[in-house]
């Protein structure tokens, strides 16, 4: 019935979507009290989307590694760039094992992410956790 938000103060009623001033006095918010009061419990604010500044151009090339082993997807990649035939693949998996960083504008990530269905969100996602490491 009620969701905390990310904004302190304010209170999301959802079933309207009505957000409710955390005021003394207010009526939908001693609504959501007695609520409370009842033993009811508001869901949790939804976990923040990264933002661009939060997410990372470049990582080491360990942190990247680390980032798909915490998210299962290390042997997939490995995967998909050891599938690249030819000369494109002799320089893909050179690429992926001696470079000094791993940068979002690579053009074998894009390559990679595509092949494992992976989109722009899912590669902020990484990113942003890899520069956590």
């Amino acid at each position: 019935m009620y969701q905390l938000t990310a904004v302190p103060g304010i209170i999301l009623r959802t079933t309207d979507g009505y957000f409710v001033p955390v005021a003394e006095g207010n009526a939908d918010y001693l609504a959501y009290l007695a609520w409370v009061e009842e033993g009811n419990e508001a869901e949790p604010a939804p976990a923040p989307e990264p933002d661009e500044a939060s997410v990372p151009r470049s990582v080491t090339p360990s942190q990247a590694r680390e980032a798909l082993i915490d998210a299962g997807l290390l042997e997939q990649v490995e995967a998909a760039i050891n599938a690249i035939p030819g000369v494109e693949g002799l320089k893909a998996r050179n690429k992926w094992e001696h470079a000094t960083s791993v940068d979002r504008d690579w053009p074998l990530l894009a390559q990679v992410s595509e092949a494992l269905g992976l989109s722009d969100a899912d590669l902020d996602a990484l990113f942003a956790a890899a520069g956590k490491l």
